[in-house]
């Protein structure tokens, strides 16, 4: 689902910012979970402030 709403976005002109976390599920492992959230917290230092 990520990856189709990704490339929707792309059609309209938009540059998502994605990461996947291979070999991972719904659940993610704490490491995957860690990469998450750095992830997160620089998207928000970026776009929010």
């Amino acid at each position: 689902m990520t990856r189709r709403l990704a490339a929707r976005l792309e059609q309209h002109g938009r540059t998502p910012e994605v990461h996947y976390s291979e070999g991972q599920d719904l659940i993610p492992g704490s490491a995957a979970e860690n990469e998450h959230h750095e992830y997160l917290l620089g998207f928000l230092e970026r776009h929010v402030g």
